[in-house]
């Protein structure tokens, strides 16, 4: 008997292994960062990539872009965007107030730090990052 339970614990030990990390990988923060600012026409495209395989609602998504470590932009939005599983948009902000912009410049270095609310809960995601001035532009950075 003694053999038996010997046997069967070493067995339940050994099969264990390493935990599963499927359902960590299942859900992941969102990317967030920016795509496009057009200076002249006051506009930032945020590209938003989601990476879960749960399905969410994005009710709302508000930003702090801090520029050139120093200057300061708010924006929100509330797309109402569906994610079923991982998918990328492009949300646009019209209107932004981009008077923190020197037009011509060739690099602006960016911090972006996001609350995204799903109806399912709340979100964080930070981006650093830096955009170049489009070749042939005075008014537009990727």
């Amino acid at each position: 008997m003694k053999l038996f339970c010997l046997i069967t614990v070493s067995l339940m030990l050994v099969s264990c292994g390493e935990p599963n990390n499927h359902f960590r990988r299942q859900k992941a923060p969102p990317d967030v960062k920016i795509n496009f600012i057009d200076i002249a026409k006051k506009e930032v495209q945020l590209r938003f990539e989601y990476r879960s395989y749960r399905p969410r609602k994005l009710e709302k998504i508000a930003c702090q872009i801090i520029v050139n470590d120093n200057k300061e932009i708010s924006i929100d939005s509330e797309p109402k965007l569906q994610f079923e599983s991982f998918s990328t948009e492009i949300i646009t902000f019209k209107k932004v107030k981009l008077n923190v912009f020197e037009p011509g410049q060739k690099q602006i270095r960016y911090l972006l730090d996001c609350e995204v609310d799903y109806d399912t809960g709340k979100e964080f995601a930070v981006k650093r990052s830096a955009l170049y001035l489009v070749p042939g532009s005075v008014n537009q950075y990727r």
